[in-house]
């Protein structure tokens, strides 16, 4: 490396150190500056309704429950099938999902067996 080439590269190092302290200097907060929280947006949904004109001496009311829908008896008569077709009840990653899918078009098409074992391998 020549000298003009070094002295190019420690010059560039500076301006990445100064650009660096600029940054972090920007990141830190203000002491100074007060945080206040913007109003809550009318659109935005509380457990408790706004009242601007209630004093701080009221209790808030507790907010309402939900009703959740009963659930329906466990019904153990035996083996449906219908209920392990319904693949919204199981539970699996898109990469796996993914991996299924592969391994299903390269075993139609005739894949590489040891590419297919890969692909299990990789589920597992």
């Amino acid at each position: 490396m020549t000298e003009a080439e070094q002295n190019q590269l420690k010059q560039m190092q500076q301006q990445a150190i100064e650009r660096v302290r600029e940054m972090e200097k920007r990141a830190r907060p203000n002491p100074n500056a007060s945080f206040e929280i913007p109003p809550m947006p009318d659109f935005v949904r509380t457990p408790y309704p706004r009242n601007e004109n209630s004093s701080a001496e009221q209790t808030p009311t507790a907010p309402v429950q939900p009703q959740t829908p009963p659930k329906p008896a466990d019904k153990k008569s035996g083996f449906n099938l219908l209920n392990l077709l319904n693949f919204k009840n199981i539970k699996m990653d898109n990469d796996i999902t993914v991996i299924i899918v592969l391994l299903f078009l390269l075993s139609s098409e005739g894949g590489d067996e040891l590419l297919l074992l890969a692909l299990l391998y990789i589920m597992l």
